[in-house]
């Protein structure tokens, strides 16, 4: 028997959908502030993905609000 080992990967950014699962928001939410600039994102071909530090700075900015 072998050991096989999975490797746990942290996504470094993530699609429209996953990324209002993360901020528990719509994805229209996601898109109303990626039009009204205040998320910033990374267009990749024709993805849209947002880094999680960009995610997680929309939170801090809003909790310090």
């Amino acid at each position: 028997m072998t050991n096989v080992h999975q490797a746990v990967v942290t996504p470094a950014a993530f699609r429209t959908p996953e990324a209002a699962l993360y901020l528990g928001v719509s994805k229209a939410t996601i898109k109303k502030l990626v039009r009204e600039g205040k998320i910033q994102s990374v267009k990749l071909n024709r993805a849209r993905v947002f880094p999680v530090w960009a995610l997680d700075a929309l939170l801090t900015d809003r909790v310090a609000a």
